[in-house]
């Protein structure tokens, strides 16, 4: 049987968001009545947790809301991660429970683009309830049972609106070393709030906006958010503590096929066996990828001794670089009808 597999192919510019999803709706009947947990769970205690992490930020200028969460708290010093889409903080509010914790003057904050996330940290003596996310390390599986809680705006009336921690219940939709999505419904509020399990653990937190699908009285399809699991985001809030997060690029466009897909492309690779392996698709010019020697339609078989059994192999990699890190690559490269292995080096810049 031919197989058939889906080609994903990435700029390979860290960013932890971008490796591997697979972008997909699916219908609330079909997720019930799988997943018809959903209905007898209590979620009482999970969001009575969840929302004492949950703040509102607010920028003016734009006016451009959007969710945070605490995920760190040092004496009276609060730290709020959010989207990076609050680049200039002039008119910046932070808001718990309707009650204004933080101006523009009194927040600092720092970036991590590639993974459009932000950091806000300020003091206050101010005595509220707001707590540190509890993170969850453990296992996560696809199916389980989740929920994004996010902040909703309702006026009250012409000249005053609250905003509310509200509960939207769904599951976990795809998960991998570095990424999480759930298929709960979302809106643009909800970029920066959590995801959370049934415990009131976080899961990960949404940093991509929800696929945008269609609603008729006989099918109504969920959008499926995308986020950062909660173990990458620890290691992220830790560096955006000390400063804007830089990432480390390669220079190269990969993307993963298996003999089927190079013969259906007309790509002239035989491959060793009938696995999957990563293709170079194109090479930035310049770059130091270029320089060292790699070309498109190469085959990376290891980094560093690491097989590359998948695109998470690479962003592990880069993950733990800094810039003017060397990657040591084994690459094939066909030549004269057959596949020749080399040794590449390649030292990582940084943008």
């Amino acid at each position: 049987m031919k197989k058939i597999i889906a080609l994903i192919t990435i700029l390979l510019s860290f960013s932890l968001t971008s490796c591997g999803i697979t972008k997909n709706v699916i219908t609330i009947d079909k997720i019930y009545n799988e997943n018809n947990q959903n209905y007898t769970i209590d979620w009482s205690q999970a969001y009575e947790k969840a929302r004492k992490s949950t703040c509102f930020i607010y920028d003016m200028l734009n006016s451009k809301e959007r969710s945070g969460l605490c995920v760190a708290k040092d004496g009276n010093t609060y730290y709020i991660v959010t989207t990076a889409e609050f680049h200039r903080k002039l008119t910046l509010s932070v808001y718990y429970e309707n009650e204004l914790l933080a101006n523009a003057n009194e927040i600092t904050i720092n970036h991590d683009q590639s993974n459009n996330l932000s950091l806000l940290s300020f003091t206050t003596t101010k005595d509220i309830e707001l707590i540190p996310v509890t993170y969850s390390n453990l296992e996560v599986e696809k199916g389980i049972p989740a929920m994004v809680l996010t902040n909703n705006v309702i006026a009250v009336s012409d000249n005053e609106q609250i905003f509310v921690p509200y509960m939207n219940k769904g599951i976990i939709s795809y998960v991998s070393d570095n990424a999480i999505s759930t298929d709960a419904p979302t809106n643009s509020l909800s970029l920066g709030a959590g995801i959370f399990d049934q415990n009131g653990d976080l899961l990960g937190i949404i940093n991509q906006e929800e696929t945008k699908t269609s609603s008729t009285t006989t099918d109504y399809y969920q959008g499926i958010c995308y986020g950062i699991r909660s173990e990458e985001l620890q290691i992220i809030v830790n560096q955006l503590k000390v400063s804007d997060v830089k990432r480390v690029s390669l220079g190269v466009t990969v993307t993963m096929v298996d003999q089927n897909v190079l013969n259906d492309s007309n790509i002239n690779i035989s491959l060793p066996d009938d696995g999957i392996y990563c293709r170079v698709v194109e090479v930035a010019y310049p770059s130091n990828a270029y320089t060292a020697g790699i070309k498109s339609n190469d085959i990376i078989f290891e980094i560093n001794g690491d097989k590359v059994t998948s695109l998470d192999t690479i962003s592990k990699h880069l993950m733990t670089s800094i810039p003017t890190t060397t990657l040591n690559f084994k690459v094939g490269r066909m030549e004269n009808g057959m596949l020749n292995y080399y040794d590449l080096s390649v030292k990582l810049s940084q943008y």
